[in-house]
């Protein structure tokens, strides 16, 4: 019989799994600081950072930076009446920066995004919750000289994410709100270099991952 003991109480522990509520949420958000802001710092000391150029139809500020949305997807079970753990993966820091140099006609392209795993324990009422735990991402980035891919790399970041949510109505099975997230990451001063040997074109930067976001959230529970 001991030796059957263990497949029983995987069966008994999936039964007690299936049978606690639920839950899902999809999150999108924008960036606020984030690895961006690094970026843009060393293209501009770097030179590749001028103001007001002359375009078709309009002047072009350098460096051209874009950030994409956040997307996760987080998946999470209640232990108790009012406290849940939960997984969330998904990316975050994406986008990509454009730098120019008009004394030599170099351009500078870099694109990069950070894929997220954080496991979470979140305190919740009716409506409003508050989630922490801790944050891994693979920091993932090429780049470019003159539309040449020079380099790529990963760099991983560990830290502390820290949520704040509130749903308009617990309305189920779908329910909509809006959230903050505060993810602190060490390694405020992580070099990316991008560098062309043969011409001596590229830039230097310290990046930090450390970021807010802020988006709208669709909850979907389960029974």
């Amino acid at each position: 019989m001991k030796k059957f003991f263990p497949y029983i109480s995987f069966v008994l522990f999936s039964i007690q799994v299936q049978a606690q509520k639920s839950y899902v949420k999809l999150r999108t958000s924008v960036t606020i600081l984030g690895s961006t802001t690094g970026i843009v710092k060393g293209m501009e000391k770097a030179g590749y950072g001028p103001k007001d150029l002359q375009g078709f139809f309009r002047t072009i500020d350098y460096p051209q930076k874009i950030k994409y949305p956040a997307l996760d997807i987080e998946r999470g079970i209640y232990i108790a009446e009012k406290t849940s753990l939960s997984v969330l993966v998904g990316f975050e820091n994406a986008g990509h920066v454009d730098g120019y140099s008009p004394h030599t006609g170099t351009h500078v392209t870099i694109k990069y995004a950070g894929y997220v795993l954080s496991p979470k324990i979140n305190f919740q009422k009716r409506l409003t919750l508050l989630g922490l735990g801790p944050t891994f991402m693979v920091f993932h980035y090429k780049d470019f000289i003159n539309c040449t891919e020079i380099t790529k790399n990963t760099k991983l970041f560990l830290g502390l994410s820290l949520t704040a949510e509130t749903l308009f109505s617990d309305k189920r099975p779908l329910s909509i709100g809006v959230f903050g997230t505060l993810n602190l990451y060490a390694g405020s001063k992580t070099p990316i270099i991008a560098a062309n040997a043969q011409t001596g074109a590229g830039y230097a930067a310290k990046i930090s991952a450390t970021n807010i976001q802020i988006g709208l959230l669709f909850r979907m529970a389960h029974e």
